[in-house]
């Protein structure tokens, strides 16, 4: 569909290369400080991070036609104003060719997006920090610093933070919210620095990993202040101070009584609770959208991009009557090289007319949408955007700037 870009007025990030702290909060790459033209009066206190993991434009695009329209973010309207793509190359991936004289959206169309490819742990970790970094490395630098997370940010301006997601504790994206690990598959690393995050709520699928050290990963969790460690969605205590939730799975329809809740049933207990006078950062990730795209399964994949779509539906519905909140959706990368006939597909067939370049991720360039105004921001920016297709073009750290930019 056409995507709109609004015109903009002016926002503003400081951005020092000094390595020195200021106002308490330091990063091993970029410091980010607001200025006082950036969200001056503090109107916006919340921000809303959706990542659709896996999601193409061609998955939102079929996840549209399925629902008979467009996805709530994918529509052009006074809410959902703003809409880019963004670049989702990791330091692993920049090194390959890719040929930009062919369409960057069309996997089925240009061969070269289907080599190179960032993996969850860069992309999550582009998302979260604003650090390009190799694959499977989860917010460290190259020299094993610890980078900074938009949950770390949030902590320093007495603001809370929580991460949901449909995958395990130990998922590359959400563990680059609150996580450290050289590789994404220590487990233990990221179970460990986890704890030690200062993050408020943690909502995701148990480990087995966790599971057969789960005497040990209470304590560790309850000596770091998780008061509320709850492996059934009913076992949440709203009145905790810090929440760890761990459960068998996270469904795209509430159809049994084992306590597995859905995506949206996760977002509306978390935004509850997170929301207070000084504001918060919530990611939300989608996860299995990847998991069924690596196993080229159209029918799954789009009832969990369904799902999706209603969690970012509920988040919407929790912020109607405010003006100080903004939701940004976006992903980490592409995966299954997704396409379809377009010009024979229907509502009813879209399930079997999808087809496959891949069985694993593309350099596909993905979507941004955002809820609520950022015309200073995007001002401020604009210079730095190139176009595609005549849609502004982010890379994926920008989306970084632009929450923390608003916390």
């Amino acid at each position: 569909m056409t995507k709109l870009k609004k015109t903009v007025s002016l926002i503003t990030l400081v951005i020092s290369l000094t390595g020195c702290s200021v106002g308490g909060i330091k990063s091993s790459n970029d410091i980010y400080i607001r200025n006082k033209q950036i969200n001056g009066e503090q109107k916006i206190k919340n921000v809303i991070l959706f990542i659709g993991d896996g999601m193409g434009p061609n998955h939102v695009d079929a996840g549209g036609i399925a629902k008979g329209e467009p996805l709530c973010f994918d529509q052009v309207t006074e809410d959902w104003a703003y809409h880019a793509y963004a670049n989702t190359d990791s330091l692993s991936s920049a090194a390959y060719t890719l040929d930009e004289t062919k369409t960057l959206l069309r996997p089925e169309e240009n061969e070269s997006l289907h080599e190179g490819y960032t993996d969850s742990a860069a992309g999550g970790t582009a998302l979260a920090t604003g650090s390009k970094v190799t694959n499977y490395r989860v917010a460290l630098d190259s020299e094993g610093n610890e980078l900074e997370t938009l949950v770390d940010i949030s902590k320093a301006l007495d603001k809370k933070a929580g991460v949901i997601s449909s995958d395990t504790i130990v998922g590359a994206t959400p563990s680059a919210f609150y996580a450290h690990a050289n590789d994404r598959n220590d487990k233990d690393d990221l179970i460990t620095t986890a704890a030690e995050s200062p993050v408020d709520l943690i909502l995701t699928k148990n480990d087995v990993g966790f599971k057969g050290r789960q005497e040990e990963y209470e304590a560790l969790y309850k000596s770091n202040g998780f008061d509320n460690i709850a492996y059934k969605v009913e076992d949440l205590n709203s009145d905790a101070d810090r929440i760890l939730g761990l459960f068998e799975g996270v469904v795209t329809a509430q159809n049994d009584a084992r306590g597995v809740p859905t995506l949206r049933d996760l977002t509306v207990f978390a935004l509850d609770y997170l929301d207070n006078e000084e504001g918060f950062f919530l990611m939300v990730e989608g996860a299995n959208i990847d998991k069924v795209s690596h196993n080229n399964q159209a029918k799954s994949m789009l009832k969990e991009l369904l799902a999706f779509d209603e969690a970012i539906e509920a988040a919407m519905e929790w912020a109607e009557n405010r003006d100080d909140t903004i939701m940004v959706v976006t992903a980490d990368h592409e995966t299954g090289g997704l396409y379809y006939d377009r010009e024979n597909v229907t509502q009813e067939n879209i399930g079997n007319s999808i087809k496959w370049l891949s069985g694993n991720h593309t350099r596909t360039r993905v979507d941004i949408a955002v809820y609520g105004n950022i015309d200073e921001f995007t001002n401020y920016y604009s210079s730095l955007f190139k176009t595609l297709e005549g849609v502004p073009y982010w890379d994926n750290t920008d989306v970084f700037k632009l929450c923390a930019s608003y916390l």
